[in-house]
């Protein structure tokens, strides 16, 4: 056996005494690393679900929005007349009022 093949042998042969030695935390090591990659899925499938029901939502939204826009359209177009008249009514009496302001 060559120099070379048996510093390489040696060294896998600590290795592999060197694991089976830390073979109780490794094997917690690994338990905890599929744990945490099982629970990352899950938090990832989560939030998949909880991201389609936010666009569902803005959808909704959005159609509420538009649908109040054209109302608030309708309600300004309506009013205005209204505002009209109720500022034509109105007129001799501010002006009255201006008037006695100023002769006071």
């Amino acid at each position: 056996m060559k120099l070379k093949q048996l510093a390489l042998l040696s060294i896998g042969v600590y290795a592999s005494y060197q694991a089976y030695q830390k073979r109780h935390a490794l094997a917690e090591n690994w338990t905890n690393l599929k744990k945490a990659g099982h629970e990352a899925s899950h938090d990832l499938e989560r939030i998949k679900q909880n991201l389609a029901i936010i666009e569902s939502q803005t959808q909704n939204l959005n159609q509420i929005s538009q649908d109040l826009t054209y109302k608030w359209r309708v309600f300004q177009k309506e009013t205005q007349p209204r505002l009209r008249e109720i500022q034509d009514h109105l007129a001799p009496y501010t002006q009255n009022q201006t008037k006695k302001s100023e002769n006071n």
